[in-house]
């Protein structure tokens, strides 16, 4: 199988764009610090190996690099799978490109057989995306390239990741649906803390898609998701049931998946497993799918964590080796 991955939820991950801005950026917290993605990337920064110019002194420069020829690869994959995507990077970076942006949700729109789960630290860049895409201010551009204005914004997207990479199987006229997010793009955002998560968890619900998540990974701290969305820890101040909102349009906003694990690689922080066993406690208590990743350091799990829930949606059969 192609793009292997050792995350236990996921059957492989996709890195059409790679880098991130954290070390310059509004969204960087104190889960920035011992960035599994950014080590990685320090280890191949020199010309021609895979992260070069986005690290420097193993720390992001600050770049987010779109690469044309990674856009097709679920597209030829064909038995369905799990896919986490642009888990090396922030994609929705305040200086990425949103034409890039564009091209990755093409080529999941063209894809329809899998599950893509992205995960941003800024998930208020995915509505500004998305109001990009919709605004007025593109039409000068859009008539330069020599697009049709009139394409729905999911139609757009997929003529330019076919712009991107001259790939004719990227056809907006043989999308299977329409939508930008249609359901099997899931939007999530990662949180390590109640202060993080009071500010991220609100800004994902305002995205209107079908499914969004939540990656509480590396856990720092006391999280309460019922507090992010309410204000409160009790659920006296819900509008609706617990993990669901209204959102600003009269419709119900959800959370559909929660990941929780401790840090790992060198230098990890502690994690109390408190902090987890109340975070299954309370997805218990929702129905919401919860997936226990890791202590910190990956120590031992004690019985009681070993929960590996997944949604309906993403159970899905493994894939064998294919194009």
């Amino acid at each position: 199988m192609g793009e292997k991955t050792n995350i236990e939820y996921l059957d492989s991950t996709w890195n059409p764009m790679k880098g991130c801005a954290s070390g310059a950026s509004s969204h960087q917290s104190v889960g920035c610090k011992n960035c599994w993605a950014r080590r990685v990337a320090s280890r191949f920064f020199r010309p021609g190996e895979a992260f070069h110019g986005l690290t420097v002194d193993s720390q992001w420069t600050g770049d987010i690099k779109l690469y044309p020829h990674e856009l097709i690869k679920p597209v030829r994959w064909k038995r369905p799978r799990r896919v986490g995507v642009n888990f090396m990077g922030d994609m929705f970076c305040e200086n990425a490109d949103w034409r890039d942006q564009a091209a990755v949700f093409g080529a999941m729109l063209m894809s329809p057989q899998h599950q893509f789960l992205v995960l941003t630290k800024n998930p208020v860049g995915i509505a500004h995306f998305v109001d990009h895409l919709s605004s007025p201010l593109i039409a000068g551009w859009l008539e330069e390239q020599a697009i049709d204005t009139e394409l729905l914004p999911a139609e757009l997207c997929v003529e330019i990741a076919r712009r991107k990479t001259a790939e004719k199987r990227f056809d907006y006229r043989k999308l299977v649906n329409k939508t930008l997010f249609p359901k099997n793009v899931w939007v999530g955002t990662s949180v390590e803390n109640q202060p993080m998560a009071d500010k991220r968890i609100k800004d994902l619900l305002s995205v209107q898609a079908c499914h969004r998540w939540i990656s509480v990974e590396p856990l720092l701290g006391a999280v309460n998701i019922d507090h992010a969305m309410y204000g409160d820890a009790d659920g006296s101040g819900r509008g609706m049931s617990v993990f669901g909102c209204t959102d600003g349009f009269g419709c119900e906003a959800f959370i559909d998946f929660v990941v929780v694990g401790g840090e790992s690689g060198p230098g990890y922080r502690p994690m109390d497993l408190a902090w987890a066993r109340a975070l299954r406690d309370e997805c218990g208590q929702a129905g919401v799918a919860f997936f226990f990743k890791q202590t910190a350091g990956k120590g031992p799990i004690p019985e009681d964590m070993q929960v590996q829930q997944l949604p309906d949606e993403l159970n899905i059969a493994e894939s064998d080796t294919d194009e």
